[in-house]
């Protein structure tokens, strides 16, 4: 498998200013402007690119949200575009956004491959935060890396890859 690409320059410096202005609650609740829905499917867009097969499949993700407070949030879905989407409305509801994201290929068994990173994840003493799922201002190249040691086993160059 390919690294993932990065985003555009331009992107990339919308995407920064989008972070910081979801940081500093200067963005709308309920109803994010144009440019915050472009920045998170440019996100998105760069996260599928990487899977061999981008549709269908159980999935494993972890998405980076930033907002008042800032969290990396692990899940699995068998229809994972569709589960994101669900996020992505209820972090726009609270004024919170999708800054980054990794989503797997399909897996034989994407709920024991969650409750493996979230194991690996306390191995680590990473804390997660009252919902087990998310864990609170956790590097998110850390979750991924997690994520993606426990899904593919020959991941350790990918990793370099990413980084």
């Amino acid at each position: 498998m390919e690294a993932i690409p990065s985003l555009s320059a331009p992107m990339e410096t919308r995407l920064a200013e989008y972070t910081e202005l979801l940081s500093a609650g200067l963005l709308p609740v309920y109803s994010l402007p144009r440019v915050a829905r472009d920045v998170e499917r440019a996100v998105l867009d760069r996260a599928w690119s990487h899977a061999a097969n981008p549709y269908g499949g159980h999935r494993l993700y972890v998405l980076s949200v930033a907002g008042s407070h800032r969290r990396v949030k692990i899940g699995q879905a068998t229809d994972a575009r569709v589960r994101i989407a669900t996020h992505q409305n209820e972090y726009h509801v609270n004024g919170h956004g999708l800054v980054d994201a990794w989503i797997s290929d399909p897996l034989p068994d994407a709920i024991a491959a969650e409750r493996a990173v979230r194991a690996l994840l306390r191995l680590l003493d990473v804390s997660a935060g009252h919902r087990r799922e998310e864990y609170p201002n956790a590097p998110f190249a850390l979750i991924r890396g997690a994520a993606i040691t426990v899904t593919d086993p020959v991941s350790a160059d990918r990793q370099r890859d990413l980084e």
